[in-house]
């Protein structure tokens, strides 16, 4: 998402160079209650939740936008042997890498998967609606439930963005360790290992044994994934 490419710019500038932590003065533009609601169409409430920190999306996109110019991150131009893009309104950015926003249904899905993803309907409609967990435990015995649905990985939801923000503070973790003059294989290495869960912890710790299998073609057995998988490279 846009959140996680706001993120991992601030992580990137903070592993090149020292800095003093401000980001959290921040918190009051985004904060605006420690509780949230929940009603029904015709406005009963149903109950309310009491959350650490509750939030406007909007307005933390905005912070980390805020925080990252704050931060006088700027591009700089190189030459035409390096990676590019061309706005809309044809102004043409140089840079070492690109980091594309990758929402649902956004031009960069041509770029990531070679071709325009089409939507299918598969003729079911899904109704979501939010109620406390004991009632629905009073009617359902959940262990005999063949599936459930889980909440899409999409960027509308805050587990999705929170594993976004991982993933490009992770690939700004491979570009520290790696350096500027391996920027190539720092991002090779990223998108053939990074199926994580402890991300960044498990970088520092293997990178120098995944890049002899790179390079040397020594064995190398990925286990930072999903537990009982087999990572297939």
């Amino acid at each position: 998402t846009d959140l996680a490419s706001l993120g991992f710019t601030i992580k990137a500038y903070c592993k090149g160079y020292n800095i003093r932590l401000g980001f959290l003065k921040y918190y009051s533009a985004f904060y605006f209650r420690k509780a949230a609601t929940i009603y029904t169409y015709n406005r009963i409430v149903l109950s309310t939740i009491k959350y650490p920190l509750t939030i406007s999306y909007t307005a933390l996109y905005y912070t980390f936008y805020k925080y990252t110019i704050r931060l006088g991150i700027k591009i700089k131009f190189l030459n035409n042997k390096k990676a590019g893009i061309i706005l809309e309104n044809r102004l043409k950015l140089i840079t070492n890498i690109i980091i594309i926003a990758d929402r649902v249904g956004l031009r960069s899905w041509n770029i990531i998967l070679g071709f325009k993803e089409i939507a299918i309907s598969s003729g079911f409609t899904i109704f979501y609606i939010l109620f406390p967990a004991e009632n629905i435990l009073k009617y359902l015995d959940l262990p005999k439930i063949p599936y459930y649905l889980t909440y899409t990985f999409l960027p509308t939801s805050a587990s999705s963005t929170t594993i976004a923000l991982k993933d490009r503070y992770s690939l700004a973790i491979y570009l520290y360790i790696a350096g500027k003059d391996n920027i190539l294989l720092a991002i090779k290495d990223k998108f053939k290992k990074d199926q994580t869960f402890l991300n960044i912890q498990y970088i520092y710790n293997n990178y120098k044994e995944y890049i002899s299998f790179l390079i040397k073609g020594i064995p190398f057995k990925n286990t930072n994934g999903v537990p009982r998988y087999t990572i297939k490279p």
